[in-house]
Order: C-alpha cells, then structure tokens, then sequence
C-alpha cells in the first residue's frame, strides 16, 4: 500500500472516510428512530394506564402556572 501512486492513495483515503461519515450517519438515524419509537410506545402506555385517554404528561404540560 505504500508503494502505491499517492493520487490512489488518497481516493482510497477519501472513500474511507466517506464511508466512516455514512456509518455515522446511519447510527445517528437508527439511534433517533429508536428513541422516537421508544417515546411512542411510552405515551400509548400513558394514555392507555389514564382515565379519559388523555395523556396525563401533555394536560400537565399544557396547565398555567
């Protein structure tokens, strides 16, 4: 690899960190989707578990002070 021509080398390099970037990406975006769906789930759960089916954490929320 070190004896190969420096322009290949360095599209090497750059396609390397494209792909790093691409993997990032890719884990960021599943990691948010997880969570999105995690917070889904936890608000079906609330409103399920309350009286009237209203989320007890958006009344709270939307409540003066």
């Amino acid at each position: 690899f070190r004896a190969a021509d420096p322009s290949y080398a360095k599209m090497f390099r750059q396609e390397v960190d494209a792909f790093c970037d691409r993997l990032r990406k890719r884990g960021k975006d599943k990691r948010d989707a997880a969570i999105a769906e995690y917070e889904t789930e936890e608000k079906a759960k609330r409103i399920a578990a309350s009286p009237g089916g209203m989320d007890p954490q958006e009344v709270y929320e939307s409540l003066p002070e």
